[in-house]
């Protein structure tokens, strides 16, 4: 890559070779957990082990071949792999923000429709789900493919791996796969927030009714007799604890939120600086320099996923240990 000098990629190279290794590590962790233990087993966290799989494709495919484009003079693998590289970069990024939006739309029919959307979170619901994820990611990258002869031109005369950087397409990449899924995910999580802190007055309020008066106890000729409050203040109406159920669905939103801003914050630089770049004539563009440090920074949001579920739900960061640690039943 002529663009960048040795000083500048030596710490690409690094930083990308870290980001590979910790997304292939953290991501291959998820799909082994989901396979031998048992309690990551659930319905639900089917997105998780879909978006996994695309943040492990990452760090197999993505940041390897720019590591190797960073290694090289000019764009080593020719025309083809040029293509297939750029088509997956889009599709992976596309399809890892549709799934925050399953995931927190998941969220909010949990908490505001939870018996009737109960009955429906099963394997096969979900498995939909899925296959229309990947069916919609691959529709919506359908305007950068229009690009795809010119991406093969640019590789050989250039001897660079780059999009084109049109205005259509920086409104299209900024507004429609960042701004517009963000705005989303922001209010949708505002609102499951607001919901559970609504919730968890209400408990509060009632658990302190019931421990200041919860039992009366009266005179009666055969002994005493006690008059209790009526269960529904501590059970709920599908049979379990309210205190229970509020504290996973605080958890569940708690990871949620973080993987978020996670990838909010991290694919930011690339969105405003490939938008930017594209509003700028281009007699008038600064050198591409800025683009691999930016995407580099987008492709360490894959690696950042897996140590959000190990800190935030229990039974990932179990189900890591006990992959982990294998080596001790042997013992």
């Amino acid at each position: 890559m002529t663009i960048l000098t040795l000083g500048a990629r030596i710490p690409l190279v690094i930083f990308l070779g870290l980001v590979s290794f910790a997304t292939i590590v953290g991501n291959s962790l998820v799909l082994l957990a989901w396979i031998f233990y048992k309690p990551v087993r659930k319905p639900q966290n089917s997105y998780l082990i879909s978006l996994a799989t695309a943040d492990l494709l990452v760090g197999v495919f993505l940041a390897p071949t720019m590591i190797g484009e960073l290694g090289s003079e000019a764009w080593p693998w020719g025309r083809l792999w040029c293509q297939i590289y750029m088509l997956f970069a889009w599709l992976l990024a596309t399809a890892s923000v549709l799934h925050l939006i399953a995931i927190s739309m998941d969220r909010y029919h949990l908490i505001f429709d939870t018996l009737t959307y109960m009955r429906r979170r099963t394997f096969p619901f979900f498995l939909r789900r899925i296959c229309l994820i990947w069916t919609f990611a691959f529709w919506l990258i359908f305007p950068p493919v229009k690009d795809w002869e010119a991406i093969g031109d640019r590789s050989e005369q250039l001897g660079l791996c780059v999009s084109t950087m049109s205005r259509d397409l920086s409104v299209h990449l900024a507004f429609g796969s960042y701004v517009l899924p963000v705005a989303l995910l922001v209010s949708t999580y505002a609102a499951i927030y607001q919901k559970l802190q609504h919730r968890r007055e209400v408990l509060q309020s009632r658990m302190s009714t019931n421990y200041s008066d919860t039992t009366i106890t009266m005179g009666h000729p055969h002994g005493r007799y006690h008059i209790h409050r009526s269960t529904s203040t501590i059970i709920g109406k599908n049979g379990e604890d309210p205190a229970l159920t509020l504290t996973k669905n605080r958890t569940a939103a708690k990871m949620l939120g973080i993987i978020i801003l996670a990838f909010a914050l991290l694919w930011l630089p690339f969105t405003l600086g490939y938008s930017i770049i594209g509003f700028i004539p281009e007699e008038s563009r600064p050198s591409p320099v800025i683009l691999p440090i930016i995407v580099a920074i987008g492709y360490s949001n894959s690696a950042c996923n897996p140590c959000i579920y190990a800190y935030v739900n229990p039974d990932f960061r179990k189900g890591f240990t006990k992959i982990l640690l294998f080596w001790r039943k042997a013992h």
